[in-house]
């Protein structure tokens, strides 16, 4: 199944009903803009229905990154 995600985002695994993955590049969804380098999460089963509320678990800085 193809997942509704930037190419250049890498699926890092799926925990306790989430789906964990983290962009390579900026991301602008839902009308919000992910930075490049975040590691977002969200529930798999709304995502598949559509649902594209993100919980942003990391957000890189200028000294720190994943």
């Amino acid at each position: 199944m193809k997942l509704d995600l930037p190419e250049d985002a890498q699926l890092q695994g799926v925990f306790a009903d989430r789906m964990l993955f983290s962009l390579r590049s900026p991301w602008q969804v839902g009308g919000r803009t992910y930075a490049a380098d975040a590691l977002l999460a969200v529930a798999l089963d709304d995502f598949l229905r559509g649902g594209r509320d993100f919980q942003v678990l990391f957000e890189p800085s200028e000294r720190v990154s994943l």
